[in-house]
Order: C-alpha cells, then structure tokens, then sequence
C-alpha cells in the first residue's frame, strides 16, 4: 500500500483498512501483495479517471469459521454488471482501460487460486466490489 501513499495523497483518495489482528494465513505473501496492489492500482486508475466525488478505498478482513474474508470496495464507477456476470474481467487480455494490458486482474486471480483463495467480483449498487476468501 506504501507504494501507492504519495498518489493518494496527491489524488485526495483516503484509503480506509480494518484488520483483523488475529487471522494467519500460510501462502505467499509476494501473491497477496500482488492482488491487493492490483486492485488498488485499478481504482486509483478509475476513480481518477472518472473524476469521481467521492474517493475512498476500504480493505475490511473478517475472521470466518474456516478461515478468513477480505472486502474490498471502492466509490468507484464500479463495474459493468454483464461483465461480471460473465468473468470476462479476470481473463487475460481483457481490459476496459483505454491503455491497458488486461493482465491485472488475471494475475491477481491466479495468485489468489495459486494459494487456495478465492477471488470474486461482486455485484454493488455504487463501486467496485471484490471478495478474497479462504474457507
């Protein structure tokens, strides 16, 4: 998250975690970094882009019976529902930014499944929505 501090700042958009101090979790810790770091990547791009009012990030993790969740929104412009729907989004090549590679959330999918973890969109009225999960 440090690598995207001065962005944000610069940027106005307040990124908001709530941690669970007692969850553990055996994987790779470079596989987690890369799906938090991609998602905060896609929105920064799209809230900036989109010259969104409100601008806000919130990381929520929840201790589950089985293992863990993290929530991940945004006040974003969110995500087209078809699109999610379909699952397009975490195909590589797929992309909806005018100079993007389509590779983000691709990656991002397969670390999460490379450690056992689940990662999905979901659907929300405003923003974005993603939830990784170990259960």
């Amino acid at each position: 998250m440090a690598v995207f501090e001065k962005e944000f700042e610069d940027k106005n958009i307040c990124l908001n975690i709530e941690c669970c101090e007692d969850i553990k979790f055996n994987g790779w810790k470079q596989d987690i970094n890369t799906i938090i770091v991609n998602l905060l990547d896609n929105s920064l791009f799209w809230i900036v882009e989109k010259d969104c009012t409100e601008r806000e990030i919130f990381i929520v993790t929840n201790k589950t019976s089985s293992g863990f969740t993290i929530d991940y929104t945004d006040s974003g412009p969110g995500i087209n529902n078809e699109l999610l729907e379909s699952g397009v989004i975490f195909e590589p090549e797929f992309t909806t930014k005018p100079h993007g590679t389509g590779l983000g959330l691709s990656i991002a999918g397969e670390a999460a499944t490379r450690n056992g973890l689940t990662l999905i969109a979901v659907q929300r009225e405003k923003g974005a929505h993603f939830v990784l999960s170990a259960e």
